[in-house]
């Protein structure tokens, strides 16, 4: 799911309790400090820019890499992506470009996978995203695709001045920020401490007990282990509810260690997410646009049901469509599916045992979104912007 701007707010809290543990700054000047950079706008400034320039480049070289003349790789034989969701009519359309034939295969009667806009939603005239709708400020690449299409964004952030952010509301009643700075503190200092104790944790391959352990351990219980306020652990448990569509119970600690925690030195007041653009019409735009591009390649309704390696480095593919099953043999396959469908697929590769478990046993979430309409914004009356987290009966508006 997409990051929920209550991470970002707990980011912002986790970061500004642990600057004022080092710094000796009493969390509420540092929190006056973080909402003055914020009155600025989030401008840009040279040190944030030069600090995510590498990020930023590498991204833009990736969406640029077939622009260009890059016909070099330009080949006879088709590359099969599998999928025609945002991923694999992407890399559809940068393959056609670089003049890289393709065929394109999608389960469904429509492509754009987990991207579906309904127009004139709930009787208005407007459209809403069933499924990914945000857009973060350093999504380089999506933002560059979706202005390379012609497509127009809509800055969430604007004409907003005055107005409360985010609500939340959590055990009745509204939590001010800086209460949320103080509660976070031993949350702070349980994450500092097993960070460096998994400190040489890199993958799988250096795994060892501390992170084992950690592991094991559900996010309820890391923080039923921590003496902080039963308000700080409600709001945490509702975060990874949102932000993973999955139940706190269910996941690892480390989701909670990692997400949360900070690296040395990178103090982020602003999180690491802050959902401020969509497109305006809706994201469908993307991979309707994409799918026209590359529209004669899309064989919608056909299945990949084996993919077997053939002696001569080639590949094999079962397809069905309808009642009818047929074979294929590629050089080159891209497949774009999320693990919980590729492990329905008979593989037939050889591949590394530590990716045949991630295919095997890799959670997907589902999350629900309820669309309902308002004739006003009743909720710019209350000093409110938009959002509002609770652990009432809902967790999100």
């Amino acid at each position: 799911m997409g990051k929920s701007s209550l991470m970002t707010m707990l980011r912002r809290a986790y970061g500004i309790a642990r600057m004022s543990k080092k710094t000796g700054i009493p969390s509420d000047e540092l929190l006056g400090m973080v909402r003055e950079a914020q009155s600025n706008k989030f401008r840009t400034t040279r040190r944030r820019l030069l600090q995510g320039g590498l990020g930023f480049a590498g991204a833009m070289a990736a969406s640029n890499f077939f622009k260009g003349g890059q016909r070099a790789m330009a080949q006879q034989t088709p590359v099969l992506i599998v999928g025609a969701g945002i991923a694999g009519l992407t890399a559809a359309y940068r393959l056609t470009q670089a003049g890289v034939p393709v065929n394109i295969i999608e389960a469904r009667n429509r492509v754009g996978g987990r991207i579906k806009t309904m127009a004139k939603v709930a009787g208005t005239f407007l459209s809403a995203d069933l499924g990914g709708e945000y857009i973060d400020s350093d999504h380089a690449i999506i933002r560059s695709l979706a202005a390379e299409l012609g497509l127009t964004e809509v800055d969430l952030f604007a004409n907003q001045e005055g107005l409360v952010g985010t609500g939340y509301y959590f055990g009745g009643r509204f939590v001010p920020e800086a209460e949320l700075v103080a509660d976070v503190a031993p949350v702070v200092e349980r994450i500092e401490a097993d960070l460096e104790a998994i400190d040489e944790f890199e993958d799988y391959t250096t795994l060892f007990p501390e992170v084992i352990e950690l592991d094991n351990l559900s996010i309820t219980e890391y923080l039923d282990s921590i003496e902080t306020t039963p308000l700080m652990r409600q709001i945490l448990r509702v975060t990874y509810s949102v932000l993973y569509a999955s139940d706190p119970d269910v996941q690892s600690s480390l989701n909670l260690i990692y997400f949360l925690g900070l690296e040395e030195g990178t103090f982020a007041p602003f999180g690491i997410s802050d959902e401020r653009y969509v497109i305006q019409g809706g994201n469908q735009q993307i991979t309707n646009q994409l799918a026209t591009f590359v529209s004669g390649s899309i064989e919608t309704g056909t299945v990949l049901e084996s993919i077997s390696s053939l002696s001569d480095g080639r590949y094999q593919v079962s397809l069905r469509s309808g009642h009818s099953s047929f074979d294929r043999i590629y050089e080159r396959i891209v497949i774009t599916l999320p693990f919980s469908v590729l492990r329905e697929v008979q593989i037939n590769v050889d591949l590394p045992p530590a990716k045949r478990l991630a295919i095997d046993t890799m959670g997907y979430a589902p999350g629900s979104k309820l669309i309902t309409a308002y004739r006003d914004r009743i909720w710019r009356d209350y000093g409110f912007s938009s959002d509002v987290y609770s652990d009432v009966g809902f967790q999100n508006i």
